[in-house]
């Protein structure tokens, strides 16, 4: 420290450091009229003074002016001026004196000029240190029925006079602001903020803080309260505001998510239980309905059971009457047999037996030739019955059964072989097309790869006759789709687009040289398929109204070089105006929009969806100028077509082993039919008859007794002859009853036929299972049959309807309950249910609107409140509360810098003056932060449970105050303003202190109780160290590009001598330029530390004049009593 002061000691007041002014000129401002008049001060101290009312206010207004915005200024302010009593219009316009206006007696301002003059004020700043200019300058006039002057700024990086550079321009103000800007170095704004960034930029002043200090300065009092200072002066304002607004505006997003969220949940609480009752209602009612259907079915179900029951009955009892016929057959062959065996004995008898040998020798070889037919006709039989899986056949009964399996068996072969055949067909026809298929789809594949237009092959071929034809260049006859394209940032719309675009793209543009050649050949050619082409005349571009942003158009490009750009332009925007809506609420709003999912909507009531084809099919799209995407597209769909037709070739080849396998089932069952008579294959019983010939032929060569052997024969085949008759009787009655029962079967089958066929066959097939099912409940114990049918008919009715009587009180009262909440529902939802009627038809409509809400709405809203509580408020309080944090550091921080600068001034002898701070124990400030931690807390861990409703309402607390709560709007403002500024956490407070030990010697908290002397010893004090600490000032500085100047308004005047000497001494050891404003009477003080006096002079009142004096001049006029 004390080598510090040591430097500080060398420093001599030649040492010019940082920017300082040079010279000001003004020209027409107050009382200063007419004449250019300067202040000259060449970088050094300088004192302006003058007699009360001279014009040194004027003067110095004129310098802020140029520094600082003039909304900013209180102009006469160190005078002690209140407000209004001087403007920049009074300045420019150089008002004077009120007098009073004979119209309306009241008092008016008298100018000294009038609107055709203008005002300049001109200050030239210079660096010694660096040899660097910087010249600001700012220009005045009055225009008609305006209040306030018209002014432009000036910054240039050379010296500039207002005699040299801003006069004898002419009339027009305008020609002198043209003038200006064709010089180099030089630079006009038309707006404070602009002029002021560049100027601050140039001088080196940190911040627009530091000109405010540097506008305090100009009326300097003494410290009242520290801590007010200090947050006013010496740190900046935070820009709390913008961020508060931004997390109000936030929070607004966000209680709008909540109150969707709790809206739709609420909605779903009443459609839910009304739904359930509704589909309880639907379900009752479907029973209902399905019991009274099924109860009008009974008599033919019971008419279909006794059906059955009659057919199984009728089935057996032919079976049988079919097995008796046959026996009945058997027996009486055998009865002719035996006549006829009875007549040759009788003949044998006759004949003496001799003949009898020889016929039996023949009768053995007839019946074997007949046995060995026999035998291979039975092998090939046995052979058909193991190919078809059926017994064999060792007597007439089982021979019949086989019969009836194998018609049977051919019957569901040939069935099945005429369903094989219909799938044959059908999938030949299916391999065909997809054949046909392949080759449009390679056609087109091949087409596309040798161009890059998406338009399909079809309609090229009708272009490319039609250009060939009438000699003209395909490319003269372009489709729409080739010169429009997607736009590659809206990928999103594309679907959409080429949908509601697909037919005006397969256009074609015909320029008004080619119309009369393609109108001919159009109307002469048969196309083969459809063109739709537009005349385009040659016109000027006819202005049409840019659609609004969300529309269509804008997300459609125009080949540029196209010669019909701009009637495409004008054509999308009039037919193709969609509003482009996110939200079905924007969908319903638009008179004209569309749909991502490609809903169109082309009025106030006509509305389209077209989805016979997928909206992301790239195989159908046609718009653009590369075709890149589209081939691969329709190469998957050709890939896709490919697989579907190998899989068709596979079941068809599977399909014809099937075929040919049923085949040959078919055929032995067919071989195994044509074995008519079991007799075919009865090989065994002529094998019996031959035994018995040869018997007899063995007896009669080993007997002697012919005629006794003969006769006995006789006998037992009369014997035989009578048992046969007998078992034909019995055979024939058993028949007769059989066939009788029969007919009584057949003739109940037919009355219950019609019953069953009375119904209709889709109530059949509808009634009958359900009626099966409810048979097992209402006849659990009962078997039916052909007796008790009628009678359990009865029963079941009954049961059926007592369900019935339960089902319909049911019903209604569901009914009136679903109804009554429709009622609360469009009660409370009015608007979302206008289209609503309170009846059950409506219930889908609730039911959409439910589905929608628990598929769509609720998540969607409730994603997006978690996500927007997450992401966005609760991230937007961590920041404001990071950034509150981040001015809380700083604010320590500029206290450190603060106290550097102070710790290098002597306060008094052996102490320096250093500043403390503590923290606010405001209760407001405490519970505030507290607030703030709250509403982050448990929010690092990324868990969406947190984020619940609790967490919201803690925010919500904090953001209603934030916003202003009803009827507390005002002290809300107030409380937002305290707490959020976090100058306001801090109380500050001096302390003297020895340079010794760094024991305080004395504590300020404010200069309330302290002389007038030590008041303005503390206000010099710590309004330097601001000065060092805003301007970036260093001690002991030999070169810098800091902002050096400032002016003191009065302030050395009004003090005693020892604390304006403290006050002089201290500025200059900061090497800072002043402009100190003083009266007459107090320059003995002042001109010790000044180099040139400004004199400030008014004769009558209205004419203000400046002189310039070095000090030496001022000390001789002085000593010879001219001042």
């Amino acid at each position: 420290m004390q080598n510090q002061q040591i430097e500080m000691e060398l420093i001599t007041d030649d040492v010019l450091v940082g920017f300082r002014l040079q010279r000001f000129e003004l020209l027409n401002w107050g009382t200063f009229d007419k004449h250019i008049w300067k202040i000259m001060p060449d970088g050094e101290n300088s004192l302006l003074t003058g007699d009360i009312g001279s014009g040194k206010s004027t003067v110095v207004d004129a310098l802020t002016t140029l520094l600082v915005p003039s909304q900013k200024i209180t102009y006469n302010k160190a005078a002690g001026a209140e407000g209004k009593e001087r403007n920049l219009n009074s300045y420019v316009r150089g008002h004077y004196k009120s007098e009073k206006d004979a119209e309306n007696l009241s008092a008016k301002q008298v100018a000294l000029r009038d609107t055709n003059n203008y005002s300049v004020l001109l200050g030239h700043f210079y660096n010694a240190g660096y040899d660097s200019h910087v010249t600001i300058a700012q220009v005045f006039w009055c225009k008609e029925d305006q209040n306030q002057p018209a002014r432009f700024y000036c910054l240039s990086t050379e010296p500039l006079t207002i005699a040299e550079h801003f006069s004898q321009f002419g009339s027009d103000i305008l020609d002198l602001k043209k003038r200006l800007k064709r010089r180099t170095h030089l630079q006009i704004f038309d707006s404070f903020k602009d002029y002021s960034a560049e100027f601050r930029r140039r001088l080196g002043i940190q911040s627009e803080q530091a000109l405010e200090l540097l506008y305090q300065t100009v009326s300097m009092k003494a410290v009242g309260n520290l801590t007010e200072f200090v947050r006013t002066h010496m740190l900046e304002a935070p820009p709390v505001q913008e961020r508060i607004s931004s997390i109000c505006r936030e929070f607004d997003n966000l209680n709008r998510a909540h109150e969707a969220v709790l809206k739709a949940k609420d909605q779903l609480a009443l459609l839910k239980p009304m739904l359930l009752d509704y589909a309880s209602y639907q379900q009752n009612e479907q029973q209902f309905n399905d019991k009274t259907r099924c109860r009008e079915a009974l008599d033919a179900f019971f008419a279909q059971h006794k059906t059955e029951l009659l057919t199984k009955r009728i089935n057996k009892r032919e079976i049988e009457l079919e097995k008796q016929q046959t026996r009945l057959q058997r027996q009486n062959k055998e009865l002719n047999e035996s006549r006829v065996a009875q007549h040759h004995l009788k003949q044998s008898i006759e004949d003496n037996g001799g003949r009898r040998l020889d016929e039996i020798s023949l009768e053995v070889s007839r019946l074997e030739s007949s046995q060995q037919s026999k035998k291979q006709q039975s092998a090939r039989y046995q052979g058909f019955c193991e190919q078809l899986d059926l017994s064999l056949a060792h007597d007439s009964d089982s021979f019949h059964d086989n019969r009836l399996q194998a018609e049977h068996r051919q019957q569901l072969i040939e069935t099945k072989q005429t369903d094989v055949d219909k799938q044959k067909i059908d999938i030949t026809i299916e391999v065909n097309e997809h054949k046909k298929q392949q080759q449009q789809l390679q056609e087109e594949i091949n087409s596309l790869k040798k161009r890059q237009s998406n338009i399909p092959l079809n309609n090229l071929r009708i272009r490319q006759q039609m250009a060939e034809t009438i000699g003209v260049d395909e490319q003269e006859l372009p489709f729409i789709g080739e010169l429009l394209k997607v736009d590659e940032k809206e990928q999103a719309w594309e679907g959409a687009i080429e949908r509601v675009m697909h037919n005006f793209g397969l256009s074609l543009l015909v320029s008004e040289q080619h119309y009369q050649k393609v109108a001919h050949y159009v109307e002469r050619t048969h196309l083969k398929g459809r063109l739709v082409y537009f005349r385009v005349k040659a016109q000027q571009t006819e202005y049409f109204e840019t659609p609004a942003a969300h529309s269509l158009f804008h997300k459609v490009r125009i080949k540029n070089d196209s010669e019909f750009y701009d009637w495409l332009v004008k054509e999308i925007a009039k037919r193709f105006d969609y509003y482009c809506a996110q939200s079905l609420e924007d969908f319903r709003r638009q008179a004209k929009a569309i749909t991502q999912q490609g809903q169109v909507k082309s009025g106030a009531s006509r509305h389209e969806k077209d989805d016979r084809h997928a909206i992301n099919d790239r195989s159908r799209f046609i718009l653009g100028w590369d075709n890149k995407a589209k081939i691969a597209a329709l190469q998957q769909t050709l890939e896709a077509v490919q697989r579907d037709g190998v899989a068709c070739l596979m079941r068809l080849s599977k399909l014809d082993k099937q075929f040919k396998l049923l085949t040959l089932q078919r055929d032995k069952a067919r071989d195994l039919l044509n074995i008519e008579q079991f007799e075919e294959i009865d090989w065994k019983t002529i094998s019996l008859a031959i035994d018995q010939l040869l018997d007899e032929k063995k007896q009669i060569e080993q007997q002697s007794d012919i005629l006794k052997h003969l006769q006995k024969q006789l006998e037992e085949s009369l014997a035989q002859l009578l048992v046969l008759e007998e078992k034909i009787r019995v055979l024939t009655k058993e028949g007769g009853k059989l066939e009788a029962q029969i007919d009584e079967d057949k003739h109940q089958l037919q009355v219950s036929e019609l019953i069953v066929n009375h119904l209709d066959v889709k109530e059949r097939d509808f009634s009958f299972p359900k009626l099966t099912q409810m048979q097992s409940k209402a006849l659990a114990e009962v078997t039916l049959s052909i007796a008790n049918v009628s009678d359990q008919c009865s029963v079941m009715r009954k049961w059926i309807q007592n369900q019935l009587n339960a089902e319909s009180q049911k019903i209604q009262r569901l009914n009136d309950k679903v109804l009554a909440q429709m009622l609360a529902y469009k009660s409370k939802y009015t608007l979302e249910s206008r289209d609503l009627d309170v009846s059950l038809q409506s219930a889908f409509e609730f039911g959409e609107m439910l589905d929608k809400l628990e598929q769509e709405d609720l998540p969607r809203h409730e994603k997006r409140f978690h996500q927007m509580l997450k992401e966005g408020t609760i991230q937007k309080i961590a920041m404001f509360q990071a950034n509150l944090d981040k001015e809380r550091q700083e604010i320590e921080e500029k206290l450190e810098k603060i106290n550097l600068s102070l710790n290098a001034i002597d306060y008094n002898s052996g102490t320096y003056i250093t500043l403390v701070s503590e923290r606010s124990k405001d209760s407001d400030i405490r519970a505030f932060q507290q607030d703030l931690r709250a509403c982050l807390s448990d929010t690092l861990g990324g868990d969406d449970d947190l984020y619940d409703e609790s967490k919201f309402h803690q925010v919500k607390k904090l953001i209603d105050r934030f916003s202003g709560r009803e009827g507390l709007t005002e002290a809300d403002k107030k409380w937002t303003r305290k707490v959020t500024d976090v100058r306001n956490w801090f109380l500050f407070s001096a302390s003297e202190r020895w340079r010794e030990d760094d024991q305080e010697k004395e504590y300020y908290s404010d200069s309330a109780g302290k002389s007038g002397g030590q008041k303005e010893k503390l206000a010099y004090t710590i309004l330097a160290s601001a000065l060092a600490y805003q301007f970036g000032l260093e001690w002991g500085e030999t070169q810098s590009k800091s902002f050096r100047f400032v002016m003191i308004d009065e302030a050395f005047g009004r003090g005693s001598d020892d604390s304006a000497r403290y006050g002089l001494e201290l500025f200059s050891k900061l090497n800072l330029q002043l402009l100190i404003v003083t009266p007459l009477q107090k320059i003995h003080v002042i001109e010790n530390y000044v180099k040139s006096v400004n004199l400030v002079h008014n004769e009558g009142g209205k004419n203000s004049m400046l002189r310039n004096l070095t000090i030496e001049e001022y000390h001789k006029e002085k000593l010879a009593n001219v001042i």
